[in-house]
Order: structure tokens, then C-alpha cells, then sequence
């Protein structure tokens, strides 16, 4: 991650599928993100087996999430 005083977004997708999605997922959690400080740290995993993925968000402050879905059209998470 980046150093003290300079914030970092990283983004990494695995077994999503569809690398225009991935491009569209991506530009979504930068949009929302963008006018938030600090690093943030997304891991997205899609399973082989079926169309759930998996997501797990760090950020700044000890900030963790982990989600798990089902595979959803971008348009749907951005309303």
C-alpha cells in the first residue's frame, strides 16, 4: 500500500468473467470512492463452480468487509 500521506485504490478480479464487466466494476468503485481519503485494498474472486463471487474490502481505520453473491449486472450496484 501506499506510504503516509498519499491514498492507493487497488482493485484485483479473478475468475469474473466478462473483462468488460471487470473494466465496469472497477470504474464503479472508483466513482464511489472517489472522494474518499486513504488506501483501499478490493479482492474480488469469482468461483469456478458456479456464478457467485466472493469480495473482500479493506480500507483505511481497520476497515474490512467480505461479501458474497451472486454474479449481478453492473447497472444494478450502481443504483
Amino acid at each position: 500500500m501506499a506510504g503516509v500521506g498519499s491514498d492507493q485504490m487497488v482493485v484485483e478480479m479473478q475468475n469474473t468473467g466478462d473483462p468488460g464487466l471487470q473494466r465496469e466494476v472497477v470504474a464503479t468503485i472508483e466513482h464511489v470512492l472517489s472522494d474518499r481519503a486513504g488506501d483501499w485494498r478490493f479482492s474480488i474472486v469469482g468461483s469456478q463452480a458456479n456464478d457467485r463471487w466472493e469480495m473482500k474490502i479493506f480500507g483505511p481505520n481497520a476497515f474490512e468487509r467480505s461479501l458474497l453473491w451472486r454474479e449481478v449486472p453492473v447497472s444494478t450496484v450502481r443504483k
